[in-house]
């Protein structure tokens, strides 16, 4: 086949006459893939380093911060860590576990406009922030995410946001060990 043989037939699919057009065809991703786009599109190694326990000034090497789009996700975060707290029964100050997701909203890189995220997946963006940060930094959230009632608490609302434990996992080690 000559070169323009083989073009015509990769732009087949879009011909006229098979009812298909460039303007129509949408890829859908799925929730994990969304998450998971969104995530590695804005954790760094500095997110990694501050999760890992370095102090914030240390670890706060990330990209370009635009004030605008750090403050909308700052404030929906914020609205949903209060439900998080809420329902986990988290015995550490609001405040104390506020201070800790600005330092790891400020080692990431925030590329475009904030993300219009479903409910669900805002709750489940701060579960994982919550786990990725009881890891190391903060202990005591750690052994009261892993009280047996309390684990059972977490575990529905991931059952609430259609995610599996795996999935869960897979967000909180991109995290912990951010691909870039």
């Amino acid at each position: 086949e000559t070169e323009e043989e083989e073009g015509e037939e990769r732009s087949a699919p879009f011909d006229k006459g098979n009812g298909l057009s460039k303007s129509r065809v949408q890829i859908q991703l799925s929730p994990f893939a969304q998450m998971w786009d969104l995530l590695s599109n804005w954790v760094t190694p500095a997110t990694g380093a501050y999760l890992a326990g370095l102090s914030a000034d240390s670890a706060a090497l990330a990209g370009p911060h635009l004030s605008d789009v750090t403050a909308a996700i700052s404030g929906s975060i914020s609205r949903y860590l209060h439900a998080a707290l809420r329902t986990l029964r988290v015995p550490l100050s609001a405040q104390t576990l506020e201070n800790e997701l600005v330092s790891i909203l400020a080692t990431f890189r925030f590329r475009g406009a904030a993300p219009h995220l479903p409910a669900d997946r805002w709750m489940l963006l701060v579960l994982v922030l919550l786990e990725s940060i009881s890891r190391k930094r903060l202990p005591a959230l750690r052994e009261h995410l892993q009280r047996g009632d309390i684990r059972a608490v977490l575990l529905d609302e991931l059952a609430s946001t259609k995610t599996s434990v795996a999935e869960f996992d897979a967000f909180v080690g991109l995290c912990l060990d951010p691909v870039v």
